[in-house]
């Protein structure tokens, strides 16, 4: 098998050593500060009425042994069609209807030494597949991507192994798989090896037809028919060499850990009230260099997710969610039971394994060698030390200005809560989040995802993917909003004042400028009431009920009894944040309205520094109350 070492290692076995750099680029506290060696209280594997465990437990001598023992079939609006079911029937004429299964095995046990007789074999139990599809990026693979050497290595070794693989299914799941439908707080643990059985299905495109129980369900693809038909795109080829790696690894040595899927979905009554929370921002490490998947293993890591779980992995997409669906090829598992996520709910994976190293992204991505873990750390229920939190952003590309709005904001602040608020401890490896295709701004993304993160308890290690800018102005911001001492309560108010305030009225402050120059006139009132304090020395002409300005008397107001609101009800919210508004346009109109007579006192200063800021009073901020 000499002609194989011209491979970039697709078919080697072994693992190139990766180069580390040691150069230091990174703000805030070490990310080492953050990493824990367990999962162990996530999701214990634990047969129930919200768990359902496709093996015995407890596991006895290294041997997984398939539950139920008995074979049950589930063919129901609850349950995940199987392709050996007995119920998934296909039309051999136009007057009989025979087990589709059999079809199935008939079709891959004969000798397939190419991709057009595996296109005819899957053709052959795909019946309306057969008459729209076409398999042009599978043959391109076969014929261009891969040498001959690799090719016929696949279709004699590799293609035998799923094929193998995926007969598996009618000793290896035994039972039903449930869905995992919205609304719901369900867990679903299986082992690394029925996963393998359940993807090679899907590459074999056995699976019966989806979305058909109900109108109301919807499920992403799982049969890979559409990857096989995404042309000659370079970035469609390496993404089959990811999978073609990941069954080359499978069918030769099974692997023997726990993978378990839990759709979180947290009820609007649990969810914070942000307007109220006195939490103040957690710890960050922050860096342009480095990813999540590699710096940030061993954290919680966020997958900025499609609401359909995994977007285009098995289409033309290869961002941030399909590219770590590649290279930890199980993921794609969640596919097959996981319904479309709604406002309020996450995915989390527990235990994926990662098996393919890449390089690049979008349309540069590129597979690049096989990726063995070197530390392969296992709770008690045999799950790796890898945990991954799926929460989709709003898609903001129709108008991106829309993502200040109130709404927008709640909406994204609890979908990362959901998210982030997973397992009692841990902390967070994320980035940009929904900054790419959904056109998030990362400066706002960043501030909402620490809030998150804040009220949790959780620590933050964010990546800012190659930009150096955008890195020290969000360490810049996490240290203003630290130093001021500003709560998640207090920054909630100011955000949700900054579409009224700065967008709509196109005052052109841009964010960050917007929360300096608030959190700033909020800083320098306080300073002034300090230094308008009373003075015990001052002289008792200076002390009556009027304060002098300009030669212009102003009589001050007596105090009058503040209406009080609370912040629980939805008229106190609506009171507090007009109020923020209020104060942010008398501030503005204070400022236009003095700018001219400040420029003039400045001018007729004499042996005074004329570069000292001009006093104003508290007053000047606010409007008069009135006299009725």
């Amino acid at each position: 098998m000499s002609e194989l070492n011209v491979s970039q290692d697709l078919f080697e076995e072994s693992c190139s050593s990766q180069t580390v750099s040691s150069e230091k680029e990174w703000l805030g506290v070490s990310i080492e500060e953050f990493k824990l060696n367990t999962t162990e209280d996530y999701v214990p594997v634990k047969a129930s009425s919200n768990h359902t465990v496709l093996f015995k437990v407890p596991v006895e001598n290294d041997a997984f042994e398939p539950y139920p023992e008995v074979k049950v079939d589930k063919w129901d609006a609850h349950h995940v069609r199987m392709p050996h079911s007995p119920q998934s029937l296909f039309p051999v004429s136009e007057s009989r209807l025979e087990s589709r299964w059999p079809l199935v095995k008939a079709a891959l046990k004969k000798d397939i030494s190419s991709s057009k007789e595996l296109e005819s074999a899957i053709f052959s139990y795909n019946s309306k597949g057969s008459q729209k599809w076409s398999f042009d990026a599978l043959h391109q693979f076969f014929s261009k991507t891969l040498d001959p050497g690799e090719t016929k290595y696949f279709f004699k070794t590799v293609l035998p192994g799923i094929v193998e693989l995926a007969f598996d299914i009618e000793r290896k799941i035994p039972g039903g798989i449930p869905f995992l439908k919205k609304g719901m707080n369900r867990s679903i643990s299986m082992s690394q090896e029925q996963a393998a059985v359940l993807l090679a299905n899907a590459f074999l495109c056995t699976y019966p037809r989806r979305n058909s129980t109900s109108q109301n369900m919807q499920f992403p693809s799982i049969n890979f028919n559409r990857l096989f038909q995404c042309g000659s795109l370079v970035s469609v080829q390496q993404k089959l060499k990811c999978f073609i790696n990941y069954f080359r690894r499978v069918y030769k040595k099974r692997p023997q850990g726990v993978i378990t899927f839990t759709r979180r979905c947290v009820k609007a009554n649990n969810l914070p009230i942000w307007a109220e929370n006195e939490s103040e921002l957690t710890k960050l490490y922050i860096s342009h260099k480095g990813t999540i998947e590699e710096d940030g293993a061993g954290l919680l890591e966020i997958d900025f997710a499609n609401k359909y779980i995994g977007g285009g992995v098995l289409g033309r997409g290869a961002v941030q969610e399909e590219i770590k669906f590649l290279i930890c090829p199980e993921l794609v598992v969640s596919r097959l039971f996981t319904e479309c996520l709604d406002d309020n709910e996450a995915l989390i994976v527990t235990g994926c394994e990662r098996f393919n190293k890449y390089v690049g992204y979008g349309d540069t991505f590129t597979w690049a060698g096989n990726y063995v873990e070197s530390k392969m750390n296992l709770d008690s229920y045999r799950r790796l030390n890898s945990v991954v939190i799926a929460i989709d952003a709003t898609h903001f590309n129709a108008s991106p200005s829309e993502q200040y709005k109130l709404v927008a904001l709640n909406r994204e602040l609890n979908k990362a809560h959901v998210g982030f608020s997973f397992g009692s401890y841990g902390n967070i490896a994320t980035g940009n989040w929904g900054c790419g295709a959904f056109k998030g701004d990362p400066r706002f993304k960043f501030l909402i995802q620490l809030m998150a993160a804040s009220v949790n308890k959780k620590n933050v290690a964010y990546f800012t993917f190659g930009d150096i800018k955008l890195r020290d102005d969000l360490y810049a911001m996490y240290n203003f909003i630290k130093t001021n001492k500003v709560t998640v309560g207090t920054l909630w108010h100011i955000l949700s004042a900054y579409y009224d305030t700065n967008v709509a009225k196109k005052t052109g402050l841009s964010l960050y400028d917007y929360l300096h120059s608030t959190l700033g006139t909020e800083k320098e009132t306080l300073m002034e009431v300090s230094d308008n304090s009373i003075d015990e020395n001052k002289s008792p002409e200076n002390d009556d009920d009027s304060i002098k300005t300009n030669d212009t008397s102003v009589k001050c107001q007596e105090p009058v009894e503040a209406t009080v609101y609370s912040l629980k009800t939805d008229e106190g919210r609506k009171r507090c944040i007009e109020t923020e508004k209020e104060r942010w346009g008398a501030y503005q109109d204070a400022m236009a309205k003095h700018s001219n007579s400040d420029e003039k006192n400045i001018a007729n200063r004499s042996g005074m520094n004329k570069n000292a800021p001009v006093k104003r009073k508290i007053s000047d901020y606010f409007a008069k109350a009135s006299n009725n």
